[in-house]
C-alpha cells in the first residue's frame, strides 16, 4: 500500500494499489465532497473526482452520507449496479455510528475510505484504525480537520481546480 499524502493536488491521483482480491468499505459524505454546487452536474463531477482516486471494485460496499434533499438528486445520478452501496440520510456522524458496524468491517474489508474532510469522523477512523484496519481518508471541497488526518493510514485532498 502507497502511503503518499497530496495537498491540493491538480490532478487526482490513486493513493493505494491493492490486489484485486482486497474489499474497501467507503464512506462517502457527499456534501464534503461538494462545492457550493449541489446540482445534478455537481454531483457527477464529484463522483468522477472519487473514482480516479478510490478504485471501487464489485467486492466493495459503499455508504453514501447526505442529507433529504441531496439524497433525492444522488438517488438518480450516482451509478448503481457496479458496487453495493446506499445512500443514508442524516448528520455524517450520528449516520456512521449507527449504520457501520466496525467489527463486521474489520472482519470482511481490507480497507475503510473515509470521503470527507468532516471533525465529526475522527472518532469512528480511530475506532477502526484501533480495529486494525487501514483507513483511507479522501478530502473533499471542504478543508480537512487535523484530527481526522492525524487519525488516517493514507490522506489526499482533491482539486477543485477547473
Amino acid at each position: 500500500m502507497e502511503t503518499t499524502s497530496t495537498q491540493n493536488c491538480t490532478t487526482p491521483v490513486r493513493l493505494f494499489r491493492r490486489s484485486p482480491d482486497t474489499r474497501a468499505f467507503v464512506v462517502v459524505h457527499l456534501a464534503d465532497q461538494l462545492a457550493a454546487d449541489r446540482t445534478p452536474e455537481a454531483i457527477d463531477a464529484a463522483w468522477a473526482r472519487l473514482t480516479t482516486v478510490v478504485d471501487l471494485t464489485p467486492h466493495d460496499q459503499v455508504l453514501v452520507v447526505t442529507g433529504p434533499a441531496l439524497a433525492r438528486v444522488a438517488m438518480f445520478r450516482l451509478p448503481q449496479g457496479r458496487v453495493n452501496f446506499r445512500i443514508a440520510r442524516g448528520p455524517v456522524d450520528a449516520v456512521v455510528n449507527a449504520e457501520v458496524d466496525l467489527d463486521f468491517v474489520s472482519r470482511r474489508f481490507d480497507y475503510l475510505v473515509i470521503a470527507s474532510g468532516n471533525k465529526l469522523l475522527a472518532p469512528f477512523a480511530a475506532a477502526a484504525k484501533a480495529r486494525d484496519i487501514n483507513v483511507v481518508q479522501v478530502a473533499g471541497a471542504n478543508t480537512t480537520s487535523r484530527a481526522l488526518a492525524q487519525v488516517c493510514t493514507v490522506r489526499t485532498a482533491l482539486s477543485f481546480a477547473a
